[in-house]
């Protein structure tokens, strides 16, 4: 997710039931299709089913490139 000058990434996997989620950008939100599961842009559960909020990833700016790494 790219906000501004933050940036933010997350696994895309819902911790409810293990389906894909998605960034909606209007609303500035991740869905999860499968049981309308709905986490803010931090990965936190703002509402539905899922148990926790979705794995954060390190995110690091190497010249123009996004680099991942599990937190």
């Amino acid at each position: 997710i790219h906000q501004g000058q933050h940036f933010a990434a997350f696994s895309a996997v819902c911790t409810h039931e293990g389906c894909l989620v998605q960034w909606n950008a209007e609303r500035g939100e991740i869905i999860c299709p499968c049981h309308l599961g709905v986490f803010d842009a931090e990965g936190n559960v703002v509402s539905g089913l899922p148990p926790r909020p979705l794995q954060k990833l390190r995110v690091e700016v190497v010249g123009d490139r996004l680099l991942l790494a599990e937190a």
